[in-house]
């Protein structure tokens, strides 16, 4: 989703610096009894957590770019 003038709206990123958070967590597990498109049976254990590390990069720079007279547009990864 966007706001008018074609910003990305992404309340995650403004929650995050808000309360001082560093990383999205995502577990990843099968339910028993539920349909999974891997073939192999032992798929139904898997259990785990990714973390992803949001202190840099598209995170940190996000809000910081800058237009210059309609012609130039510049955003800063770090």
């Amino acid at each position: 989703m966007r706001y008018a003038d074609g910003t990305e709206i992404a309340p995650h990123l403004e929650m995050r610096r808000e309360f001082g958070l560093y990383a999205g967590v995502r577990p990843v597990r099968c339910f028993a009894n539920t349909r999974t498109p891997l073939a192999d049976p032992l798929a139904a254990e898997i259990d785990l957590v990714i973390l992803r590390e949001s202190t840099e990069g598209l995170f940190a720079s996000h809000g910081k770019g800058v237009v210059e007279r309609d012609q130039v547009a510049r955003a800063t990864l770090w």
